[in-house]
């Protein structure tokens, strides 16, 4: 199952690290809402996806539940950010991005 057939493929990072990217949102705001992750590999290989139903919630909810998903998944499968991969033997870095590029597109 791939949740997004069309979207491009993400470049390895240079670090080795994996990738963890997510979303979410309403329709109407508060309305519908639902979730997307996806964890990826050093290589660009996804590893981990999820497409959640959250029923009637606001965007802000909906975007939470989306990283906490994601960062649920990637810990317990010990693919966990710089300040975890230190405390835990045999642990994977991660990376979170969400949306980043568009951000630093509109921040001035």
């Amino acid at each position: 199952m791939t949740l997004f057939p069309s979207a491009k493929p993400i470049p390895t990072t240079a670090t080795g690290a994996y990738l963890l990217q997510f979303d979410g949102g309403s329709r109407g705001n508060p309305g519908p809402g639902g979730i997307g992750v996806t964890l990826k590999d050093p290589s660009g290989k996804t590893v981990y996806e999820l497409a959640e139903h959250l029923g009637h919630c606001t965007s802000n909810v909906a975007e939470y539940t989306a990283l906490v998903r994601g960062l649920e998944a990637a810990i317990a499968a010990q693919t966990v950010t710089y300040d975890f991969a230190r405390l835990m033997a045999g642990a994977k870095e991660v990376k979170c991005s969400q949306f980043a590029d568009e951000i630093i597109k509109h921040l001035g």
